[in-house]
């Protein structure tokens, strides 16, 4: 190979590139948690300005995940920890596989005057059970070794961070989440799957204090073109898997059944959830919070419980785009300003629901069991040697430890004290 191309490999080769990578990928996650990501552009317009908004366009900041080179970044991550691994696993199947020959120079020699027939017994007593034996014109060789798979853990860790990075770009370009909300009787398009989610039902279960001990929602989920239908049951941490679909109990709330008048007449009617806005024309409801029996504590409206024994909903009213009044209405009381009437009723509790799809969970649960899987081997399973040779009735003892030398060495001298009667 030549070297124009030894170098740029042995680059994407290096653990310190890769380690330079997840650095910059680091810093950047952090201005797409700190800006708000997938905003219309009058947004950013408004919360940064012109000159910011242009220099977020122009690195995708409001996209930071998805845009180019984030994404080359993640690319290069991947190409680094691909080549590491394969580049790394000739040189650890070797040492895995390879035939210990005992050896003193290599590891910490522990001085004592051993007597030759304890030595199998200090071996074992170290944690080693076979002893392999030979005979040279001076002596014995006894030479034992434990963990031989303890190298494999660096790379299976490697390995399962490649994996699940995979496989969440996977998910994320081919799965999707949304949620769905609604009253019992409401059916809801799941995006273009062509799937139909409808809401037979919803009930809260109350203990005697009034803490709630379970949401269930009760929904059908029609396939494509009536092609499937299945019934289901959802209840917190019990979902409906339909469609590769996994369907969640998220949440819940109130809503009410509004009408809009103006001058006497009907304009509009429609059901309206917490925080949504019931707007037509210039004017407009924003239902803010329902509170079921309604009080007043220190100046601020709470519920004494989630019954509706006193119900009263929170609102504000806004007329060409301004607002002109806020208070707190019970269902059914008229809400007048100038020629318009507001009038909301029949409170219902709703259900709020999530749909995740992800293609690539089976891989990710791979690829992190193959990180814990390899972290566990490069932390406690170390590979480690016991050497001993004996000549002419007296015991010489070496030991090596790929990691923690000094505690290893302290161990064979803690052993050696135990099986010698303390001497």
């Amino acid at each position: 190979m030549s070297d124009i191309l030894k170098k740029p490999l042995k680059l994407l080769s290096s653990m310190k590139f890769g380690v330079a990578i997840l650095i910059v990928l680091s810093i950047s996650s952090i201005a797409g948690t700190v800006i708000p990501q997938g905003r219309e552009a009058s947004y950013y317009l408004s919360a940064y300005g012109e000159g910011f908004k242009a220099f977020t366009d122009l690195l995708q900041l409001d996209r930071v995940y998805s845009s180019w080179w984030f994404v080359s970044l993640v690319v290069l991550l991947l190409i680094n920890l691909l080549f590491c691994s394969i580049t790394r696993l000739p040189s650890v199947i070797r040492e895995v596989r390879k035939v210990q020959e005992p050896d003193r120079k290599r590891g910490t020699e522990v001085r004592t005057q051993l007597d030759s027939e304890v030595t199998d017994r200090l071996i074992r007593e170290l944690g080693f059970r076979k002893i392999n034996r030979r005979a040279d014109e001076g002596g014995t060789w006894a030479w034992s070794e434990r963990n031989r798979t303890g190298p494999l853990g660096s790379w299976l860790l490697h390995l399962g961070i490649l994996v699940v990075i995979v496989a969440y770009y996977v998910g994320r370009t081919t799965g999707f989440e949304t949620f769905v909300y609604g009253i019992p009787g409401t059916s809801h398009r799941i995006l273009d799957t062509g799937y139909t989610l409808s809401i037979l039902d919803f009930d809260i279960e109350l203990r005697q204090d009034y803490t709630v001990n379970q949401y269930i929602s009760d929904v059908r989920v029609d396939g494509p073109q009536g092609s499937s239908s299945k019934t289901g049951r959802i209840i917190v941490n019990g979902p409906m898997r339909v469609g590769g679909m996994s369907i969640y109990q998220s949440g819940t709330g109130w809503a009410l059944e509004a009408t809009l008048e103006k001058s006497g007449a009907v304009v509009s009617r429609k059901t309206i959830y917490q925080s949504e806005v019931y707007e037509e024309g210039d004017i407009a409801l924003y239902y803010m919070s329902f509170y079921p029996d309604f009080t007043v504590i220190n100046g601020n409206p709470a519920t004494l419980s989630p019954l509706p024994k006193n119900p009263k909903f929170v609102y504000a009213v806004y007329y060409k785009g301004q607002m002109v009044m806020m208070d707190a209405a019970s269902p059914g009381e008229e809400i007048r300003f100038l020629e318009y009437t507001f009038r909301a009723e029949s409170p219902t509790m709703f259900t709020y629901l999530q749909i995740v799809r992800d293609p690539a969970l089976l891989w990710v649960s791979t690829g992190g069991a193959l990180m814990v899987i390899g972290a566990m081997l490069a932390f406690f399973f170390q590979p480690k040697e016991i050497v001993t040779y004996t000549s002419k009735g007296v015991t010489k003892v070496w030991g090596w430890s790929r990691r923690n030398q000094a505690i290893f060495t302290e161990d064979i001298r803690q052993a050696v004290k135990s099986v010698s009667g303390g001497a």
